[in-house]
């Protein structure tokens, strides 16, 4: 397919030098970039402007796109919008060969949460998908959080409450395992059950009292529902978790669909199953976009084509730490798995200055 896609976020001045007050410029539908003609289109999203939701791709029919959580300013462009978290009662599915959106209802009990991540898996031998989202922090108490919780698309089980997540078809939501400790403002990519998690903050705030890791990275496995301190490339297979596979005998699809075209998606033909009575609006395909300037803070991106894990990890026993700006004493190195030498180094460049942000770009050629 070789396409990325980019929903949400908002330019200020930290991103854009065209904007000199506080004023924030929030993205309004969503982009596509075709990464092998380099051409970008603008795409239609009902649900924009938003901001820190999850963007995952779950391969059914020729692709579909699943966006989950995330918040709406009551302004487009303007100083001290108010933000109303989405939902998560629903998430949003993209059919990527139709240009169509859909809202469907979920099941099950989530916790609702900003700037956390997330990861699409599928077992093979099954014909749902798994959501994983990890970490974040409640949007009204601002607790960070280390609970991960799985959508299932089809079918779901609240026999565990250790394990969450969402599966698909069902759109039923699950408690999964928790993570070591708590973390938002993160990113994260899966390689087989290995998902690793980049970043972020202990605390809600800025600087020094965001807090520090003693390990900026983390690996966290959904087949066991618990953290490895070795990165193992051998490990590559995901399982289904069984309480997916009980309910989905049970139950394999929601009891209501957002409209008969999403489930013929995923049902096949002859399979009795529930259909709703509401549709969505059939948007038209995007015009070409000329130019993208400037960052955009808050938005997601999903890049469909073979995903590549780099895995940045030290010769093995050297313990390497640095001091923060801010004081934070934290250890830089992932332990090793037999890998070989690294490559030769060359200084690095000084980073960018600090801002109590955290900005995203698509990446360049």
């Amino acid at each position: 397919m070789d396409s990325s896609f980019w929903v949400g976020g908002y330019q200020d001045r930290d991103t854009t030098p065209a904007i000199t007050d506080q004023s924030k410029v929030y993205a309004d539908g969503m982009i596509a970039f075709n990464t092998t003609s380099g051409e970008f289109r603008q795409l239609s999203a009902p649900f924009s402007p938003v901001q820190n939701g999850a963007l995952v791709y779950v391969s059914v029919g020729e692709g579909l796109l699943v966006y989950v959580g995330g918040e709406t300013p009551s302004v487009a462009d303007g100083v001290n919008a108010t933000m109303t978290p989405n939902s998560w009662e629903y998430v949003f599915v993209y059919d990527i060969a139709e240009d169509r959106w859909y809202n469907q209802t979920t099941t099950g009990t989530v916790a609702a949460r900003t700037e956390f991540c997330a990861v699409a898996q599928h077992d093979p031998s099954s014909s749902t998908y798994e959501v994983y989202v990890l970490g974040g922090a409640d949007y009204e108490s601002k607790e960070v959080l280390s609970d991960v919780y799985v959508y299932f698309l089809p079918g779901g089980s609240e026999a565990d409450i250790r394990r969450s997540y969402l599966s698909v078809p069902s759109f039923h939501w699950y408690k999964a395992a928790d993570l070591e400790q708590q973390r938002m403002t993160l990113v994260c990519e899966a390689y087989g059950p290995q998902v690793f998690g980049i970043g972020g903050r202990i605390n809600w705030a800025d600087d020094q009292d965001a807090g520090c890791y003693t390990m900026p990275a983390f690996i966290y496995d959904v087949n066991s529902g618990s953290s490895r301190t070795k990165f193992n490339p051998a490990l590559t297979s995901y399982a289904q978790p069984s309480a997916v596979a009980e309910r989905t005998k049970v139950s394999p699809y929601p009891a209501t669909w957002a409209d008969s075209s999403l489930k013929d998606l995923f049902v096949p033909t002859g399979t009795s199953s529930s259909t709703a009575s509401t549709s969505e609006t059939k948007h038209s395909h995007g015009t070409p976009v000329g130019a993208i300037v400037g960052g955009v803070i808050g938005g997601v991106a999903v890049i469909i084509i073979a995903i590549v894990v780099i895995v940045l990890m030290t010769r093995k026993k050297r313990s390497s730490k640095v001091t923060t700006e801010k004081g934070c004493l934290q250890t830089t190195e992932l332990q090793g798995y037999s890998l070989p030498d690294e490559l030769d180094g060359n200084p690095r460049p000084n980073e960018l200055s600090g801002s109590s942000r955290y900005v995203f770009e698509l990446h360049g050629n």
